[in-house]
């Protein structure tokens, strides 16, 4: 907007808030704007806390309170054993909104080095704190 020579409006949504109640009124403000907008915000920080505080859906709320997951669930699994944890906070909706599988937004350019993938056999995938999947590498297809 700057750059175009716009200034943008400042509202001040609630006033003397301590610091934590002004991170969550943030955290849910941009969890709201970002539904409303379908994902389309394009803030770097998602807010403070939206993994654990925000906007979810009943169904998504009630799986948070259910069985917990655990590595140790994983066929196979050794002690020790490294996992892959891809968190697909933005782009979930695209999954709600069945424009994108979670295979499809899970994959991308993950900050992983050929060697560590190689010991990865499974990769967990959560959005919102839930995890939503759990897929198990036949091969790595990433740069050499």
């Amino acid at each position: 907007m700057l750059r175009q020579g716009f200034e943008p409006t400042k509202y001040i949504i609630r006033e003397a808030l301590t610091p934590l109640q002004a991170l969550l009124i943030e955290a849910t403000l941009i969890s709201v704007l970002d539904w409303q907008l379908r994902g389309s915000l394009t803030n770097q920080v998602a807010g403070h806390g939206t993994t654990n505080f925000g906007l979810k859906t009943v169904e998504e709320l009630e799986a948070t309170k259910g069985e917990p997951f655990r590595l140790s669930d994983l066929p196979g699994l050794q002690e020790g054993e490294e996992v892959v944890a891809i968190n697909v906070n933005r782009r979930w909706a695209e999954v709600k909104a069945r424009q994108s599988s979670l295979i499809d937004i899970s994959k991308g350019s993950w900050k992983l080095s050929k060697e560590r993938a190689n010991r990865c056999r499974f990769a967990v995938i959560q959005a919102n704190g839930i995890v939503s999947g759990v897929f198990q590498f036949k091969r790595w297809m990433g740069p050499d």
